[in-house]
């Protein structure tokens, strides 16, 4: 079955919500004005376009004075069929045979049964023993001038088929520029109509997940970049899905719906190692190996002055012998743009600092306890020979897992639960690495602490003394 496209997509509550108030206004004697939110089909002006709609489905439209508005529908049985139109002002509501079969409306025979409906009022026209074929529905405005007529109407057959059908995928993971094709199978009612949304989660204000993943009425699914507009900075969890408008009774049911539940991943540059500033002395060569996720795209490499730092395609930053700071840029380029999926590096070049050639920690190991801290002694290597202890300067000290420990700048651990973390050592330049593993045990039981408190107290004033008397 080709999927019928809609004028308005809708959200799921709201069809639910003017379907109870429809109900409602009938059981009244009147009706209930369309927003312009809910449910409502492409309307043909001929009979040559007319919209297909089902049996079991309830149809909305407006018109004007003038104007024609074109519906048909397949009878797969020979059943009565029981139509029920409403509208807010005047209108003509005709339905007719395709090819000149009759059916009986109270004691007649025709092929074509014609009828006014009143402002404001509710009419049941029931086709007794209506053949299977096409059927036409024509509904005329005649209501006032240049004011707008909103009506709806639906065809009701007793013994309806439950509806049932099949979706390709119920759960798909998709990175920004990627594209899935939903389908649907196995739909035990033909000529059904349904449309594709992406659903938008009303919880998370400052982001519109229908705008971030789409779908259109081929149910081909993309997935945007991440953008000022599309605030696409983590993972995502959207529902896709195909709506059906479909009635086993002559009240509403719940909308059917089959659903596709995305995962979806915003487009990202990775660097090795991850640095966002490099201090360089003059004539250095170092490389940056940038990936990004999105599938067959590249990462394009940029200088903002290349008299201070030249970067390759393949990520080698050189520098030469001009001092200052030069923006690196390593952007995402796809189907031959650079996006502004990106990451920048702040390349400093000082003549007066020394390369480094090497980093290690003293301890490649190191044991605590939860709770206690402890500085990791680490060295840099110089070009020429010399050494230096490691600080907040010269090295960016990360932790692989900061549920387990904490590091600081200067290299202070920090345990926090008990596991093994590796905390890595990145020279400034991001030239050279060393890890060391710290391993956290439980912590000491209170009353061993309270115990040990004093004897600590008491080493640490002797050692006081000893080291006064020392240097006297």
């Amino acid at each position: 079955m080709k999927n019928m496209k809609k004028a308005l997509s809708l959200v799921l509550s709201l069809i639910m919500a003017f379907s109870v108030l429809a109900l409602a206004a009938v059981n009244a004697g009147a009706y209930e004005q369309d927003s312009g939110k809910h449910y409502i089909l492409p309307t043909g002006d001929s009979i040559t376009n007319a919209a297909m709609f089902a049996v079991g489905e309830t149809v909305y439209g407006s018109l004007l004075n003038s104007e024609h508005r074109f519906y048909k529908v397949v009878n797969s049985a020979v059943r009565d069929l029981e139509f029920t139109v409403r509208a807010d002002k005047k209108i003509e509501f005709t339905v007719s045979t395709e090819n000149g079969a009759e059916f009986t409306v109270g004691e007649s025979k025709m092929h074509s049964y014609n009828t006014d409906i009143a402002a404001n009022t509710a009419a049941v026209i029931t086709l007794k023993g209506a053949p299977v074929g096409t059927y036409y529905v024509q509904i005329d405005g005649s209501g006032a001038d240049d004011a707008k007529t909103e009506f709806s109407f639906s065809a009701y057959a007793a013994n309806l088929s439950a509806l049932t059908l099949r979706i390709n995928n119920k759960t798909a993971k998709m990175v920004s520029g990627d594209t899935l094709v939903l389908q649907l199978s196995d739909m035990s009612v033909n000529y059904l109509n349904y449309f594709w949304e992406s659903v938008d989660d009303p919880k998370t204000a400052d982001i519109d997940e229908s705008k971030i993943v789409t779908v259109n009425d081929d149910g081909i699914v993309s997935v945007a970049f991440p953008s000022s507009e599309n605030k696409f900075t983590k993972t995502l969890n959207v529902t896709v899905r195909a709506v059906f408008y479909y009635s086993t009774a002559k009240t509403m049911t719940e909308p059917v719906t089959k659903s596709c539940v995305i995962t979806a991943e915003p487009a990202n540059v990775l660097l090795d190692p991850y640095v966002t500033e490099l201090k360089f002395g003059t004539n250095v060569t170092r490389t940056i190996k940038a990936t990004t996720n999105v599938k067959n795209a590249t990462i394009d490499w940029s200088s903002s002055d290349e008299e201070i730092a030249t970067v390759s395609k393949q990520g080698t930053i050189h520098t030469g012998t001009k001092g200052g700071t030069a923006t690196l840029t390593a952007a995402i380029k796809y189907n031959g743009s650079v996006l502004k999926v990106r990451r920048e590096i702040s390349v400093i070049v000082d003549p007066n600092i020394k390369n480094a050639s090497a980093v290690a920690f003293a301890d490649k190991t190191v044991s605590i306890r939860q709770n206690e801290s402890k500085e990791l002694a680490c060295t840099i290597t110089y070009s020429d020979g010399s050494t230096s202890a490691a600080n907040g300067e010269n090295i960016v000290f990360t932790s692989s897992d900061e549920k387990i420990a904490t590091v600081s700048k200067t290299g202070k651990v920090t345990a926090v639960a008990t596991g093994e973390a590796t905390i890595t050592a990145t020279t400034a330049d991001g030239g050279f690495i060393d890890t060391c593993t710290v391993k956290v045990s439980d912590p000491l039981p209170n009353w061993l602490v309270v115990l040990i408190a004093p004897v600590k107290a008491a080493y640490q004033l002797i050692m006081l003394i000893y080291n006064w008397i020392k240097n006297r």
